[in-house]
C-alpha cells in the first residue's frame, strides 16, 4: 500500500497496471484505518469539518487539493476454480470516503458514501491464473459534507473486503416481511425475491446457450423449523431473459400461524430457506427472520402490542485500537455489555454499522434505529435542505442502508439522519425509503413533519422542557429562537403534536466525564408518562484513542496528533484545530472499562423492582415491568442488615415468582425475623446461565430504608462517654504563632486558624494543614460553556472558587475551655462567601469534633469540606454509606448503604480527561488505615451525611494532568471529607444545568460537620 499525504501526487499515471513493481511499498493490515497504521493524523470535531472542506456556502462543494489525501492499496488473487462458472463481485464493506477500483489495469467503476457497502461485477476483468486489484482511496469527496458526525476523521478501507460468486441464475436480492394479526398471533407474510440472469442467449465465448436452458427454473422458500413452506414457483429461462434488466421479482404470500415472536426479551429467530432448481443442479441461500410489529397508535409506541419504552444508547462503532474497524470480539463484548446493563436499543449513531453488529441484535435481543449516514452538522443550515443538487445522494444513502439491513428484526426505526436541519429532501428520503420498507417507525429529529417523522424527537432536554414534554406542554422560547439564529436546532411544540406522535429522546444524558446526574428522574417520567417512549443516552463508549508508549497506556483524543494545517486549507472564522475532549461521552471507557455512570444505568433500566407494602405486615410488592418474561429465570434473594450487620436473609419462592406475569405486580409477605433492620436489600439473579451472563449474575435490585442510617445511631454513639478518670485535663498552650492542644498521647497543633499538625504518640500524621475545600478538578460539565468559548473559562463557577482559594484569609480566633472540651472558633474571609466559620472541639481522647458553616454569595457552593493530607502509607479505606462504586448526589440510585473497603487507588476512578472522582456519597463514618494498622476513624455529624474521596495525589496535581498517564502517584494521601457537593449535572452536553434540589444554593448557609480520632 502507498499512501499520499498533502502536498502528495499520485504515481505517474501506471499505479493500477498489473505489472507494476509494488515490492517496495509498503503493506497495510485491512481493514484498517489507516491514520492508526501510521500514515497521517486523525482530526477529531464535534461538529465542524476539517480544514480541507470549505465551508462557505458559494464555494460548497469544494476540497482543497493540497489537503486532500488519498492511499493506493495494491494485492494480487487468483480466483477459485469453482468461481469461474459464476458471476464474480467484489465487495467492499466500508470504505471512508470514496473509492476508485481498477482489476488488471482496468478501471472498474467509482463509489462514495463511507458507511456501506460498495460491490462491482469483476466477471468480465478476471483473468486466468493470478489477477490483480487496485483500489485508491480518497480521505474526502463531495459526499463528506454529509458526514460531519461528532467522531474521528479516518480514511481507509475499513471493514471487510471479499470476492464472491453468483450462480448465472440467482436469486439476487430477498426480502421479507410480516404483519401480524389484531390479536398478534398470526402473520401474514410477503416474501419478495428478486431472479436474476447474467446469461446472455449467446455467452461470452460466443458458444450458445439456449440449450442450457431447456428446463424450468423452479423456485422454493420454506421455515426448516417449522416444515413450513411459504411458496412454491416455476419459470421458464425465456421468461427471465425477456425481462428488463433480465430480472424479475417473485412474490410468495403466506399466512404462518402463531410463529413465536421476536422481541428483545425473547428474540425468536427462525431460518428462511431459499431454493432455486435449474438444469438439475439446485442453488441455496438462507437468513434468519423474526416475527413481530412495531407501531405508533396514537401517541404510544407499541411492540406485538404492548406499550415498550427505550431503554437506549447511542452507540459509536469504535475500537480504541482500531477506530472505525472494530474486531468482531468487540462487537460481542458489546453486546454483553448492553445486556449487562439492561440497555434494550441502541441508536446507531450516526450511521449504518457493521453488519455482524446487526446479526448479534438479532441473537441477543437489542433493537436498533438504524441511522442514514447523513449529517452536515456544521452547514445544516445550507444543505441538503431542499436543494435538489442534494436530492440523489440523500437519497442513496437511506436506500443502501435500507437494502442492507431490512431483513433484521432488531430494527425498528428507519433514521433519516442527525442534525442535517430540515427541508424536502427529508420528505424525499422516505418517500423513497417507503417504497422498499414500510414496516417501520421513521425517525428524524431535524423537522416534526409527519411526511418525514412518526416521532417527536428531542435532544438534550433541560429541566423545565422535560416537565413540559411529560406535561404536552407548548415548548417556545425565546432563548432558544436566538440560539437558532446562531447555531441550534430547538424547535417549537405545539399542544396538538402530542396527540400525533409519542416524544422520544435520541440524545439524552449526556455523559461526558464524571456525569449522567438525575437520571432517575428521566427513567421515572418515562414510566409515568405513556406518550414518552424513553430515549437514547449519549453515549456509549468514549472515542478515546489507544497508544501504549514508554511502557504506559496512553488515551488520547482531539490536540493528541499534533494536528497542523497547511496555509491551503479552507480557514473558518474562530476555527478550532479540533474538539479536544468531547469525544469521551460513554458510560463505558474505549477500552469497555465501566465507568460509574454504567451502574446508575443498570439500575434506572432494571425491570424487576420490589417495594414496601406494609412493614407491620412485612409485606412487600413485586413488579415485573418486563413486556413478554415472567420471573421463571430469576431468583429474588434478600438480606435485612442493621448498621450493615446482617440480622436474617432468605429467598422467595419460585413458585410464587411463577404466578408473576409479565406488566404485572403481586405482594409477598416475608415470615423471617427483621426487628432492629435499617436496610432490607433484594436481589434478583438468574437462575441459570444466558448468552450474555453467568448464573447468579445480578440482573437487578432494591434496597429498602427503614431508618435514619446516616446520623440517628452516631448521635446516639458519641453521647456515650468513656471512662476519662485516669486522663488528665487537655492542655491548651496559645503563643503569637501558634494553638498547641496536647493529652495523653497526642498533640494538634493550630496556626493561622488550621490544624497544621496531628502528632499521635510522637509520630506527625499530617503531611500538610487541614484545609477547607470549596472547588474540585473541574469536570467536563464543570468547564461548561468555555468548551465552545474558552475565554469564558475564568468565568465558570468551579474555576472562579479555585481562583479564590488563594483568597481565604484567617480573620481571627476564640478559645472555649472546659474540664472535659476545649472549644477553638475560628472566623475566615472569603471572596466568595457572606459568612464563614471553622470550629474545632477538642475532646481529652483526642477525638476531634470539626463543623464548618458558610454562606456563599454572587455563586454557589460547590462543595463545603476538609481536605486532608496524609503519608500515602495510609492506603486501605473502609465506610458505610453508599457504595461501592463512585456516586454523587444527583448519581446515587445505583449505590446501596452497607460496609466497603477498597484501597485508594481501587476508590478512584480515571476518566480519559482527570477530572473530580471517586467521591462516595451519605456517609455515616469511615476509616483510614495505614499499613501498620494506624487508623484515622471519621464519624459523621451532618444531618445529610458526609462525602469523602481519597486519592495518592493532590486535588491541584488532578485539575493540572491533561491526560490519565500524566497522572503520576504522589508519596500522599489525599483524604476529601464533605458536608456537601453539587451533583455532577448531564442534562445539556459539556454544560452543568444542575437540578435545583442538586444545587448549594447562594444565600444558603451550607455545613460540614464530622468528627475524626486516630488510633493506634
Amino acid at each position: 500500500m502507498e499512501v499520499l499525504l498533502p502536498d502528495g501526487d499520485r504515481t505517474s499515471g501506471n499505479f493500477a497496471e498489473k505489472q507494476l513493481d509494488d515490492t517496495k511499498w509498503n503493506t497495510i493490515t485491512v481493514p484498517s484505518v489507516w491514520q492508526l497504521e501510521g500514515y497521517g493524523k486523525p482530526y477529531y470535531y464535534s461538529s465542524s469539518y476539517p480544514q480541507a472542506i470549505n465551508t462557505k456556502k458559494k464555494h460548497i462543494p469544494q476540497i482543497s487539493h493540497e489537503l486532500q489525501e488519498y492511499g493506493i492499496y495494491r494485492r494480487t488473487f487468483t480466483v477459485p476454480e469453482h468461481f469461474k462458472e459464476q458471476e464474480i463481485f467484489l465487495h467492499f464493506g466500508a470504505v471512508k470516503a470514496a473509492l476508485e477500483v481498477y482489476v488488471n489495469g482496468k478501471y472498474v467503476g467509482y463509489s462514495q458514501g463511507s458507511m456501506t457497502p460498495h460491490e462491482f461485477d469483476i466477471t468480465d476483468y478476471i483473468e486466468n491464473g493470478e489477477n490483480q486489484v487496485t483500489a485508491v482511496v480518497w480521505r474526502y469527496s463531495d459526499g463528506t459534507y454529509l458526514e460531519d458526525q461528532d467522531m474521528w476523521f479516518f480514511g481507509g478501507i475499513y471493514r471487510e473486503v471479499y470476492l464472491y460468486a453468483e450462480p448465472k441464475v440467482t436469486i439476487r436480492d430477498f426480502y421479507m416481511r410480516a404483519d401480524l394479526d389484531e390479536k398478534y398471533s398470526d402473520a401474514q407474510t410477503v416474501l419478495f425475491l428478486q431472479l436474476k440472469c447474467w446469461d446472455e442467449p449467446e455467452d461470452r465465448t460466443g458458444i450458445t446457450n439456449q440449450e442450457s436452458y431447456q428446463e424450468k427454473i423452479h423456485v422454493k422458500a420454506s421455515i426448516p423449523e417449522r416444515n413450513e413452506v411459504l411458496g412454491e414457483k416455476e419459470l421458464s429461462f425465456d421468461t427471465l431473459n425477456q425481462k428488463e434488466g433480465k430480472t424479475t421479482e417473485i412474490q410468495f404470500h403466506h399466512l404462518v400461524k402463531n410463529p413465536l415472536k421476536w422481541n428483545h426479551e425473547q428474540p425468536n429467530l427462525y431460518t428462511i430457506l431459499l431454493e432455486w432448481k435449474i438444469n438439475g443442479k439446485t442453488y441455496y441461500k438462507s437468513f434468519r427472520f423474526g416475527f413481530r410489529k412495531v407501531e405508533v397508535v396514537g401517541n404510544i409506541l407499541k411492540l406485538n402490542g404492548k406499550r415498550l419504552i427505550i431503554h437506549g444508547v447511542n452507540r459509536h462503532d469504535f475500537d480504541p485500537d482500531h477506530g472505525w474497524a472494530v474486531p468482531k470480539e468487540r462487537h460481542l463484548q458489546d453486546i454483553k455489555i448492553l445486556k449487562q446493563l439492561n440497555i434494550n436499543a441502541v441508536r446507531t449513531s450516526h450511521y449504518p454499522n457493521d453488519p455482524y453488529f446487526y446479526e448479534l441484535c438479532d441473537e441477543y435481543g437489542i433493537l436498533l434505529m438504524d441511522e442514514t449516514d447523513l449529517e452536515s452538522h456544521g452547514v445544516r443550515r445550507i444543505l441538503p435542505t431542499s436543494d435538489e443538487r442534494w436530492t440523489k445522494a440523500c437519497i442513496d444513502r437511506v436506500e443502501r442502508m435500507i437494502l442492507r439491513d431490512r431483513n433484521h428484526p432488531s430494527i425498528l426505526f428507519w433514521s433519516l439522519g442527525n442534525e442535517a436541519g430540515k427541508g424536502e429532501n427529508f420528505v424525499r428520503m422516505r418517500q423513497s425509503a417507503e417504497k422498499l420498507d414500510d414496516t417501520r417507525i421513521f425517525h428524524y429529529e431535524g423537522m416534526y413533519d409527519k411526511r418525514c417523522t412518526d416521532l417527536l424527537s428531542r435532544m438534550y432536554p433541560d429541566e423545565v422542557e422535560f416537565e413540559k414534554l411529560c406535561k404536552k406542554q407548548k415548548i417556545k422560547n425565546w432563548t432558544a429562537f436566538i440560539a437558532n439564529s446562531l447555531a441550534a436546532d430547538d424547535k417549537d411544540i405545539d399542544c396538538q403534536m402530542y396527540e400525533k406522535m409519542p416524544v422520544i429522546l435520541c440524545e439524552y444524558a449526556h455523559c461526558m466525564g464524571n456525569s449522567l446526574g438525575n437520571f432517575k428522574e428521566y427513567t421515572d417520567a418515562f414510566e409515568q408518562y405513556p406518550h414518552m417512549c424513553g430515549g437514547f443516552i449519549w453515549d456509549f463508549v468514549d472515542q478515546a484513542i489507544h497508544k501504549r508508549k514508554d511502557d504506559t497506556d496512553q488515551w488520547l483524543y482531539g490536540s493528541d496528533f499534533d494536528e497542523a494545517y497547511s496555509p491551503y486549507g479552507f480557514r473558518k472564522k474562530n476555527a478550532k484545530g479540533n474538539d479536544g475532549a468531547f469525544c469521551a461521552n460513554g458510560i463505558v471507557a474505549a477500552d469497555r472499562t465501566l465507568h460509574p455512570a454504567a451502574y446508575e444505568v443498570r439500575k434506572c433500566y432494571q425491570m424487576l423492582s420490589i417495594a414496601v407494602e406494609s412493614m407491620q405486615e412485612k409485606s412487600f410488592r413485586i413488579y415485573n415491568k418486563q413486556m413478554f418474561n415472567g420471573l421463571q429465570n430469576y431468583e429474588l434473594h434478600w438480606e435485612a442488615k442493621e448498621d450493615g450487620t446482617l440480622l436474617s436473609q432468605g429467598e422467595i419462592s419460585h413458585e410464587l415468582l411463577d404466578l408473576i406475569s409479565p406488566k404485572t405486580s403481586k405482594v409477598v409477605t416475608i415470615q423471617d425475623k427483621m426487628e432492629g433492620a435499617d436496610t432490607i436489600t433484594f436481589w434478583w439473579k438468574l437462575k441459570n446461565d444466558t448468552k450474555w451472563a453467568r448464573k447468579g449474575d445480578v440482573v437487578a435490585y432494591d434496597q429498602i430504608i427503614l431508618k435514619n442510617v446516616i446520623k440517628e445511631k452516631v448521635r446516639k454513639k458519641s453521647e456515650n462517654t468513656e471512662n476519662i478518670t485516669q486522663r488528665r485535663n487537655l492542655s491548651v498552650v496559645e503563643t503569637e504563632q501558634e494553638i498547641k492542644i496536647s493529652g495523653n498521647h497526642f498533640l494538634y497543633k493550630i496556626k493561622d486558624g488550621l490544624i497544621c499538625s496531628a502528632q499521635i504518640n510522637g509520630e506527625e500524621l499530617f503531611l500538610a494543614p487541614m484545609r477547607p475545600n470549596f472547588s474540585r478538578a473541574m469536570t467536563d460539565n464543570d468547564i461548561d460553556t468555555a468548551h465552545f468559548v474558552p475565554a469564558m473559562l475564568n468565568s465558570m463557577p468551579v474555576k472562579k472558587w479555585q481562583m479564590a482559594e488563594e483568597k481565604l484569609r484567617y480573620v481571627k480566633h476564640t478559645i472555649e475551655q472546659t474540664e472535659e472540651k476545649t472549644k477553638i472558633r475560628t472566623y475566615w474571609r472569603h471572596p466568595l462567601c457572606k459568612a464563614l466559620v471553622i470550629e474545632y472541639l477538642f475532646g481529652l481522647d483526642g477525638e476531634v469534633e470539626i463543623r464548618m458553616a458558610g454562606i456563599s454569595k454572587k455563586i454557589d457552593f460547590v462543595r463545603i469540606g476538609m481536605t486532608i493530607t496524609m503519608p500515602d502509607s495510609f492506603d486501605e479505606i473502609s465506610w458505610y454509606g453508599r457504595g461501592p462504586w463512585e456516586c454523587y448526589p444527583d448519581r446515587k440510585t445505583a449505590a446501596l448503604f452497607d460496609h466497603y473497603s477498597m484501597s485508594v487507588k481501587e476508590l478512584e476512578h480515571k476518566y480519559m480527561r482527570p477530572q473530580e472522582n471517586g467521591t462516595r456519597c451519605d456517609v455515616k463514618k469511615l476509616e483510614l488505615i495505614s499499613k501498620d494498622r494506624k487508623r484515622l476513624s471519621i464519624i459523621n455529624l451532618n444531618p445529610g451525611g458526609m462525602l469523602f474521596s481519597a486519592w495518592h495525589y493532590s486535588q491541584r496535581a488532578l485539575e493540572d494532568a491533561t491526560h490519565s498517564h500524566l497522572l503520576k502517584k504522589e508519596w500522599v494521601t489525599t483524604l476529601n471529607v464533605d458536608g456537601a457537593m453539587c451533583g455532577v449535572g448531564g442534562d445539556l452536553p459539556g454544560m452543568l444545568s444542575l437540578h435545583e434540589k442538586y444545587r448549594l444554593r447562594t444565600g444558603e448557609k451550607q455545613t460540614a460537620h464530622f468528627k475524626l480520632k486516630f488510633d493506634e
